[in-house]
């Protein structure tokens, strides 16, 4: 099967070093996370805001809504279905080390982090934690 790197870049470039900015995101770079990372949090592959889709910036995708489940109520019953050569465990690792950053705006960090879920998952399905009312009151 042949694998496909998306490339997520900006159109302006770099002007001190003739660079341009590009973060490519892939089954490749889910192993270049580093321990410090993954505890501590990245936004090192949390694509340029410029090179964000506009749906995505909008919160009007499934990714957006996975986000924002996740981030505020937390999700159960979690089910993604990877697209070709990427590992759900190694995916989730790299999106929940973005997640919990504090470097990006929120705005900047929930269409970031949704991009980032679409070019790894093909599809997904969830439901809200529940919390018992009872746990609330400590009953």
């Amino acid at each position: 099967m042949a694998m496909t790197t998306k490339c997520i870049a900006t159109r302006n470039a770099d002007r001190s070093n003739d660079q341009s900015i590009a973060v490519l995101l892939g089954p490749e770079q889910l192993d270049q996370i580093t321990m410090s990372e993954l505890l501590f949090s990245t936004s090192r592959f949390l694509p340029p805001y410029a090179a964000i889709p506009d749906p995505y910036k909008f919160g009007n995708t499934k990714w957006n809504r996975l986000f924002s489940d996740w981030f505020y109520s937390g999700v159960a019953d979690l089910h993604l279905i990877p697209k070709g050569g990427v590992d759900v465990n190694k995916a989730l690792r790299v999106i929940k080390a973005h997640m919990i950053s504090f470097e990006p705006s929120h705005g900047h960090k929930e269409a970031g982090v949704a991009y980032m879920m679409s070019l790894l998952f093909e599809d997904a399905t969830w439901s809200l934690y529940s919390v018992d009312p009872i746990d609330l009151i400590g009953g």
